[in-house]
């Protein structure tokens, strides 16, 4: 379900019905709207919020199916429209499509060797790969080393022709996590 919103993200109390199934929050007080009678006037309620929502679904929906050529489940998108909302009063979710769409938009980056749960304590190469759905070209993968206390190794370089960066370290008996991170333009 679809409730509202007031400028300042306040739940839009004196019209807007919510309870424990309203999933998204959109604005929806003091909208500019087209008039039946002629030009624009102003309106509130959820009239106007869940075309709010609605659109994001079909941005979204349209972005989603430009980058991958099939359709996503609606699922799939109300969560991604919950994960990059923003939390208001009760723990509900307002959309952030402008967040939405990025996270959609982001490279996908994997660390390809070693593989997780490796043992080893020499010298290691770390191999990251990265794809840009939005078929941008790959400026950078950064890869980012962490041992039991704190970031111990972070190094930046431009892929290869195949969007690969490998990175070599040598590492001490410690436990560890990494990370590679992409950038696009």
């Amino acid at each position: 379900a679809v409730s509202a919103i007031n400028d300042d993200d306040s739940i839009a109390s004196t019209y807007a019905n919510y309870n424990s199934i309203s999933e998204l929050f959109a604005p929806g007080t003091s909208i500019n709207s087209l008039s039946y009678l002629s030009g624009y006037t102003i309106k509130s309620g959820t009239s106007m919020s869940t075309p709010a929502v609605a659109g994001a679904f079909a941005l979204l929906n349209h972005l989603y199916q430009l980058q991958n050529n099939k359709q996503p489940t609606p699922d799939f998108i109300q969560d991604i429209l919950t994960l990059k909302g923003k939390t208001i009063e009760q723990d509900f979710i307002r959309i952030d499509i402008l967040a939405s769409i990025e996270e959609l938009s982001k490279p996908n980056t994997t660390l390809i060797t070693p593989t997780n749960d490796t043992e080893t304590f020499t010298q290691t190469n770390f191999t990251c790969n990265t794809t840009s759905p939005s078929n941008y070209t790959i400026q950078n993968l950064t890869f980012y080393l962490w041992n039991s206390t704190s970031l111990e190794y972070n190094e930046t370089k431009s892929p290869t022709a195949t969007n690969n960066a490998t990175f070599n370290y040598s590492l001490d008996i410690d436990f560890y996590n990494w990370n590679c991170l992409a950038t696009d333009e």
